[in-house]
C-alpha cells in the first residue's frame, strides 16, 4: 500500500480527501489492509461505497463503447 493510502486511513478527514482520487486498486488494497489490521467497520463501508461507485461508472462506460451508435 502506497503512502497516500496509508495517510489516508489515519482519519476520517483525511480519507475524504483523497478518496475520490484513489483507484480501484488502492481501494481494494485499503480494504483488504483494514480488514486485516483495523476492523473499523465505518472506514470499510466508505471504502466500499467508492469502489461500488466506479465499478459502476467503469461498467456503464464499457457499456456505452460496446453499444454506441
Amino acid at each position: 500500500m502506497d503512502m497516500i493510502c496509508n495517510m489516508a486511513l489515519t482519519s476520517w478527514a483525511k480519507l475524504n480527501t483523497v478518496i475520490s482520487i484513489l483507484t480501484e486498486e488502492q481501494l481494494y488494497e485499503m480494504l483488504a489492509h483494514e480488514q486485516l489490521t483495523g476492523h473499523r467497520l465505518d472506514i470499510m463501508v466508505r471504502i466500499q461505497q467508492r469502489l461500488n461507485a466506479l465499478e459502476g461508472e467503469r461498467k456503464i462506460n464499457e457499456l456505452k463503447e460496446r453499444f454506441a451508435k
